[in-house]
């Protein structure tokens, strides 16, 4: 998903992730291998790379199928955008870090 939003080859740095009730919630730093920087000019966000808060992601998986799923993500935000959202509403407590 992320390689088709950012170009690749994309790796990803974990910042944070805390899983429960086979619910997990994350924050990665998407970047090039080997640590570089990902160019947002360079990308699917190009329009909206000033509206920002760089590449830094957010994303909410579940465990089905013998297998995590991707279920929602954010790219940059700038808000805690899972705030109201009635998907977030029904994860465990303590999931999300705010």
């Amino acid at each position: 998903m992320m390689e088709a939003r950012l170009g690749p080859p994309v790796e990803f740095v974990v910042d944070w992730m805390r899983s429960g009730n086979g619910w997990a919630f994350v924050q990665v730093s998407p970047q090039r291998p080997g640590g570089g920087r990902i160019d947002l000019s360079r990308t699917t966000y190009a329009m909206q790379a000033e509206y920002m808060d760089g590449v830094s992601t957010f994303a909410l998986l579940r465990y089905q199928y013998d297998r995590w799923n991707l279920i929602d993500y954010a790219v940059g935000p700038t808000d805690v955008f899972w705030q109201g959202d009635p998907l977030y509403a029904q994860l465990p407590p303590g999931l999300v870090p705010y």
